[in-house]
């Protein structure tokens, strides 16, 4: 019976150990993966904020923080050729986890430019 009792112990201990490495990790593979198959929608990730504003900042992101406490990131990158905007918003729900967009730059700016009402000649 102790055998079984030390059994879940130690189950638990690993699982609070391991709990991290569990959650999604950020990676250029990631990021891929959401631009070939979620091209510019916004996805919700089990990726750690913390996790993620790292990552762009490390491919010199831009931090913007909301007087409500929220805050978004974005970076560039170059997946197959092609310059992308990827944006990482953090999760109001929980505080912890991101959501990610990516989506081609030029695509992105011309949107950005109709909203705005701005043509270039």
């Amino acid at each position: 019976m102790e055998w079984i009792i030390g059994l879940i112990v130690i189950w638990l201990v690993w699982r609070l150990l391991t709990q991290k490495r569990i959650e999604e990790t950020i990676s250029e593979k990631t990021i891929f993966s959401i631009f070939l198959n979620n091209k510019g929608e916004m996805i919700n990730t089990k990726i750690y904020w913390d996790d993620a504003k790292k990552f762009a900042l490390e491919r010199e992101g831009r931090l913007n923080i909301w007087e409500d406490g929220g805050e978004s990131i974005s970076c560039r990158m170059e997946i197959n050729n092609e310059e992308v905007t990827v944006t990482m918003t953090k999760s109001r729900l929980n505080g912890k986890t991101t959501f990610i967009s990516v989506e081609n730059s030029k695509i992105l700016e011309q949107q950005v430019m109709d909203q705005l009402g701005i043509k270039i000649k």
